[in-house]
Protein backbone atom coordinates (compact mmCIF):
# COMPACT_ATOMS: atom_id res chain seq x y z
CA UNK A 1 0.00 0.00 0.00
CA UNK A 2 1.28 2.72 -1.36
CA UNK A 3 1.82 6.01 1.52
CA UNK A 4 0.72 9.24 -0.52
CA UNK A 5 1.90 12.47 1.08
CA UNK A 6 -0.14 15.70 1.20
CA UNK A 7 0.87 16.95 -2.47
CA UNK A 8 -1.49 16.25 -5.35
CA UNK A 9 -0.55 15.50 -8.48
CA UNK A 10 -2.39 18.42 -9.70
CA UNK A 11 -0.50 20.42 -7.09
CA UNK A 12 2.72 19.35 -8.96
CA UNK A 13 1.51 20.21 -12.29
CA UNK A 14 0.46 23.24 -11.44
CA UNK A 15 4.13 23.91 -9.83
CA UNK A 16 6.46 22.05 -12.54
CA UNK A 17 4.09 22.94 -15.09
CA UNK A 18 3.93 19.25 -16.68
CA UNK A 19 2.90 15.98 -15.61
CA UNK A 20 5.05 13.45 -14.13
CA UNK A 21 6.01 10.59 -16.55
CA UNK A 22 8.26 7.20 -17.03
CA UNK A 23 9.96 7.69 -20.11
CA UNK A 24 11.92 4.36 -20.83
CA UNK A 25 13.92 4.06 -24.19
CA UNK A 26 14.39 0.84 -25.04
CA UNK A 27 15.74 -1.44 -27.95
CA UNK A 28 18.98 -3.64 -29.13
CA UNK A 29 22.26 -3.18 -27.68
CA UNK A 30 24.18 -0.74 -28.99
CA UNK A 31 21.36 1.47 -30.88
CA UNK A 32 22.15 5.63 -29.57
CA UNK A 33 19.07 5.05 -26.67
CA UNK A 34 21.56 6.76 -24.28
CA UNK A 35 22.71 9.82 -26.24
CA UNK A 36 18.54 10.25 -27.24
CA UNK A 37 18.22 10.33 -23.42
CA UNK A 38 20.50 12.16 -22.40
CA UNK A 39 19.92 14.98 -25.12
CA UNK A 40 15.82 14.55 -24.20
CA UNK A 41 16.45 15.16 -20.39
CA UNK A 42 19.19 18.32 -21.63
CA UNK A 43 16.34 19.92 -23.44
CA UNK A 44 13.34 19.52 -20.74
CA UNK A 45 15.76 20.84 -18.25
CA UNK A 46 16.85 23.58 -20.82
CA UNK A 47 12.82 23.98 -21.46
CA UNK A 48 12.40 24.10 -17.49
CA UNK A 49 10.84 21.01 -16.62
CA UNK A 50 12.17 18.86 -14.08
CA UNK A 51 13.41 15.79 -15.31
CA UNK A 52 16.15 13.17 -14.38
CA UNK A 53 17.67 10.78 -16.40
CA UNK A 54 19.32 7.97 -14.83
CA UNK A 55 20.76 4.80 -16.94
CA UNK A 56 20.28 1.19 -16.05
CA UNK A 57 23.98 0.64 -15.52
CA UNK A 58 23.73 3.58 -12.77
CA UNK A 59 20.97 1.37 -10.34
CA UNK A 60 23.22 -1.69 -11.27
CA UNK A 61 26.59 -0.42 -9.73
CA UNK A 62 24.37 1.70 -6.72
CA UNK A 63 20.51 -0.02 -6.14
CA UNK A 64 21.02 -3.02 -7.83
CA UNK A 65 25.12 -4.16 -6.83
CA UNK A 66 24.14 -6.45 -4.62
CA UNK A 67 21.65 -8.60 -7.38
CA UNK A 68 23.46 -9.05 -10.26
CA UNK A 69 23.01 -10.72 -12.92
CA UNK A 70 18.89 -11.27 -11.62
CA UNK A 71 17.42 -9.31 -14.57
CA UNK A 72 13.91 -9.59 -13.24
CA UNK A 73 14.55 -8.30 -9.53
CA UNK A 74 16.55 -5.10 -11.49
CA UNK A 75 13.56 -4.29 -13.38
CA UNK A 76 11.24 -4.88 -10.44
CA UNK A 77 13.36 -2.12 -8.20
CA UNK A 78 14.16 0.37 -11.04
CA UNK A 79 9.56 0.04 -11.53
CA UNK A 80 9.84 0.82 -7.67
CA UNK A 81 12.18 3.89 -8.39
CA UNK A 82 10.15 5.20 -11.32
CA UNK A 83 7.22 4.99 -8.75
CA UNK A 84 9.34 7.26 -6.55
CA UNK A 85 10.59 9.40 -9.25
CA UNK A 86 6.82 9.80 -10.60
CA UNK A 87 4.95 10.48 -7.79
CA UNK A 88 7.86 13.22 -7.28
CA UNK A 89 6.30 14.85 -10.26
CA UNK A 90 9.52 14.17 -12.32
CA UNK A 91 9.77 13.55 -15.93
CA UNK A 92 12.07 10.07 -15.22
CA UNK A 93 13.70 8.62 -18.02
CA UNK A 94 16.00 5.65 -18.47
CA UNK A 95 17.42 3.47 -20.90
CA UNK A 96 16.91 -0.78 -20.91
CA UNK A 97 18.34 -2.55 -23.28
CA UNK A 98 16.68 -5.38 -25.09
CA UNK A 99 13.42 -5.25 -23.14
CA UNK A 100 10.91 -7.74 -23.99
CA UNK A 101 6.88 -7.81 -22.94
CA UNK A 102 7.00 -9.23 -19.98
CA UNK A 103 10.12 -6.03 -18.56
CA UNK A 104 7.43 -4.03 -19.99
CA UNK A 105 4.50 -5.18 -18.09
CA UNK A 106 6.48 -5.44 -14.82
CA UNK A 107 7.52 -1.52 -15.12
CA UNK A 108 4.02 -0.45 -15.66
CA UNK A 109 2.11 -2.40 -13.00
CA UNK A 110 4.22 -1.36 -10.57
CA UNK A 111 4.36 2.63 -11.35
CA UNK A 112 0.85 2.54 -11.50
CA UNK A 113 -1.52 4.68 -11.09
CA UNK A 114 1.65 6.73 -12.94
CA UNK A 115 1.58 5.89 -16.56
CA UNK A 116 4.91 4.89 -18.60
CA UNK A 117 5.67 5.91 -22.44
CA UNK A 118 7.77 3.38 -24.19
CA UNK A 119 10.26 4.45 -27.17
CA UNK A 120 11.33 2.00 -29.04
CA UNK A 121 14.77 2.71 -30.99
CA UNK A 122 15.30 0.72 -33.76
CA UNK A 123 14.27 -2.95 -34.33
CA UNK A 124 10.75 -3.59 -32.35
CA UNK A 125 10.54 -6.27 -31.02
CA UNK A 126 7.16 -6.38 -29.21
CA UNK A 127 4.58 -8.53 -29.90
CA UNK A 128 1.90 -7.85 -26.90
CA UNK A 129 3.27 -4.42 -25.64
CA UNK A 130 2.06 -1.51 -27.28
CA UNK A 131 4.63 0.89 -28.39
CA UNK A 132 4.44 4.46 -27.96
CA UNK A 133 6.98 6.09 -30.63
CA UNK A 134 9.04 4.21 -32.75
CA UNK A 135 12.17 6.03 -33.59
CA UNK A 136 14.08 4.58 -36.15
CA UNK A 137 17.62 3.37 -35.81
CA UNK A 138 19.09 5.85 -38.74
CA UNK A 139 17.31 8.88 -37.00
CA UNK A 140 19.57 11.99 -36.43
CA UNK A 141 19.94 12.91 -32.42
CA UNK A 142 18.21 16.00 -32.79
CA UNK A 143 14.97 14.81 -34.83
CA UNK A 144 14.52 12.07 -32.13
CA UNK A 145 14.18 14.57 -29.41
CA UNK A 146 11.95 16.54 -31.15
CA UNK A 147 9.36 13.69 -32.22
CA UNK A 148 9.98 12.48 -28.40
CA UNK A 149 8.86 16.77 -27.23
CA UNK A 150 6.24 16.55 -29.82
CA UNK A 151 4.58 13.16 -28.43
CA UNK A 152 5.12 15.13 -25.21
CA UNK A 153 3.05 17.63 -26.01
CA UNK A 154 0.55 15.67 -28.10
CA UNK A 155 -0.30 13.41 -24.94
CA UNK A 156 -0.27 16.88 -22.79
CA UNK A 157 2.41 15.73 -20.73
CA UNK A 158 4.19 18.89 -21.25
CA UNK A 159 2.18 21.90 -22.42
CA UNK A 160 3.54 23.66 -25.42
CA UNK A 161 2.16 27.37 -23.75
CA UNK A 162 4.65 27.20 -20.99
CA UNK A 163 7.52 27.06 -23.59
Amino acid sequence: IWEKGSITAGQRFERQKHKSKFVVLTGTAGEKKREIARALEKELFTQQYSAFYLGLGNIAQGLDSDISGNTEEQIRRLGELARIMTEAGLLFITTIDDADDYDLETLKLLNEPNEILILNVGENNFSRYAIDLEIPALEPLEAAVKNILKLLKTREIILEYYL
